[in-house]
C-alpha cells in the first residue's frame, strides 16, 4: 500500500499484485476498495514457471496456501487441492512496461515462479525483493542470482550475502528474506549495506 501511494503522488506505475486463493483476492480486493488505491492491478493467478492451469493447495490460513503441497499441508489442517490459473512472469510483462521491482512471497512457491521470471530478470535487470521459506526456495533463488549476476543483502541479519551460489547450510549463504539487485547496481545501494 504504501509503495502504490508513492507511485500515485508522484504520478504514475502501476503495481501488479497476483493471489490464487479466492479468499485471499476477495480480502485483496476489498483492501483496495476501502484504500481507495487505483494503482494496484490485482490479478486472481499463480505465478508460475507455466502459464496455464496449476494444482494450489489452500492452507488452513493464508499465509501457508501454495503451489506446493507440502508446504500447504505441513502446518496443520488443509492442503485441499484446487485449479488456478498461473501466469509466467516472463510471459505476463512481455507485452507490458517492464517492472522496476519484483516482491516474491509466496509461501515456497518460489521454485516455480522464478525459473518463469529468468527472461524478465535477465531483460529488464528490475530490483527483486525475496523471502524464502524453503531450502528448494533457497536453491531456486541462488539459481535465478547466479545465473543473472545479481548481488543480495539478507535483510533480517543485516549483511551481504557472499555466497549467493550456497543455501541457508553456509553461514554466508542464501536465506530468509532477501533484496537482491544487478551486480552492475551495486553501488548504488553499498552504502546501505554497513
Amino acid at each position: 500500500i504504501w509503495a502504490a501511494r508513492k507511485l500515485e503522488r508522484h504520478g504514475g506505475g502501476e503495481v501488479h499484485a497476483f493471489e490464487p486463493a479466492p479468499l485471499t483476492f476477495a480480502m485483496l480486493g476489498e483492501n483496495l476498495r476501502e484504500n481507495h488505491l487505483r494503482s494496484i492491478i490485482p490479478h486472481r493467478i499463480a505465478c508460475s514457471d507455466r502459464t496455464g492451469t496449476v494444482d494450489f493447495f489452500l492452507g488452513e490460513h493464508h499465509h501457508i496456501s501454495s503451489l506446493v503441497a507440502s508446504w500447504a499441508k505441513g502446518h496443520g489442517a488443509g492442503g485441499d487441492r484446487v485449479s488456478a490459473e498461473a501466469v509466467r512472469l516472463d510471459d505476463f510483462f512481455e507485452n507490458r512496461r517492464p517492472p522496476d521491482l519484483i516482491k516474491v512471497d509466496i509461501e515456497g512457491g518460489g521454485v516455480f515462479a522464478l525459473p518463469g521470471m529468468q527472461g524478465t530478470v535477465n531483460r529488464h535487470r528490475p530490483l527483486l525483493w525475496i523471502e524464502s521459506h524453503t531450502p528448494e526456495e533457497d536453491a531456486a533463488i541462488s539459481n535465478l542470482l547466479v545465473a543473472s549476476r545479481y548481488g543480495a543483502y539478507q535483510v533480517a541479519e543485516h549483511r551481504v550475502v557472499r555466497r549467493i551460489d550456497l543455501d541457508h547450510r553456509h553461514p554466508d549463504g542464501i536465506r530468509g528474506t532477501l533484496f537482491a539487485y544487478p551486480a552492475e547496481r551495486v553501488g548504488e545501494f553499498s552504502r546501505y549495506f554497513d
